[in-house]
């Protein structure tokens, strides 16, 4: 079995908004602030206090409940590339369509990623890998069929693992492909793949992406069941059936 790493079209590490969470700051000295998160300053963060005013905390001067909380607010720069390995089984299969012969590729896929921190900021939070993995249908590669949702364990990225994780799926897919009458194409195609890296809260913290439209509809694929067909705008649609002129 080979392993293949696929080129990286789109990654990036996002800074993902989230609503107001008044909390009750607390230092070692003693002081105590009631306020909204606003920002990273250098050593310092910047909290929102309730009269509307902004107050500068030396982040190591704060609880270590506060310190953990500044650094799920400020996650580290991350690349991500997903992986895949594949083996070719049943290499002699035969399919028949109207007394012609066809001959089968049977293609067995296993998907994963690789997650690297490339800053040395300290985060001492646990994070998920969750792949979207599609092929496109040969007859009509504008639909593409929802082959596998994973989701990773927690993993944490430290000096110990040397700020990366990887790792392959155990489930396997399989792409089948043939040529009817030795030139209509059928089967499937490895199409698309999408990552998402999460945080402990559910936040995307960082992605890898095929195209664009994936990301972008990630709420509509969340809502689809493994299976499914999709277009290019993340909508649910039915494969093309083929036309029978000729055949």
């Amino acid at each position: 079995m080979k392993r293949i790493t696929l080129s990286v079209l789109i990654a990036a590490t996002l800074c993902i908004g989230v609503s107001a969470e008044i909390r009750t700051w607390k230092t070692i000295t003693g002081t105590v602030i009631e306020g909204d998160y606003v920002s990273t300053l250098l050593d310092d963060v910047v909290v929102q206090a309730g009269d509307g005013g902004e107050v500068r905390l030396p982040i190591l001067k704060l609880s270590r409940d506060d310190q953990l909380y500044v650094q799920l607010r400020n996650p580290p720069k991350l690349s991500v590339d997903p992986l895949e390995s594949s083996v070719q089984n049943d290499p002699n299969s035969i399919c028949y369509y109207e007394g012609n012969k066809s001959f089968v590729t049977a293609l067995y896929y296993t998907f994963g990623a690789r997650v690297k921190q490339l800053d040395r900021s300290k985060y001492e939070h646990e994070m998920r890998a969750y792949i979207y993995v599609f092929t496109q249908q040969r007859y009509d590669p504008d639909k593409y069929h929802m082959i596998a949702k994973i989701r990773s364990r927690p993993f944490m990225l430290n000096k110990e693992n040397n700020y990366e994780h990887e790792f392959i799926d155990d489930q396997s897919c399989r792409i089948l492909s043939f040529n009817l009458l030795g030139e209509i194409p059928r089967g499937q195609k490895m199409g698309e793949t999408l990552i998402l890296i999460k945080d402990k809260r559910g936040e995307i913290i960082a992605y890898n992406s095929s195209k664009n439209w994936l990301f972008n509809g990630i709420d509509k694929l969340d809502a689809l069941p493994v299976g499914a067909w999709i277009n290019n705008k993340c909508n649910r649609v039915h494969p093309t059936a083929p036309k029978r002129e000729g055949l």
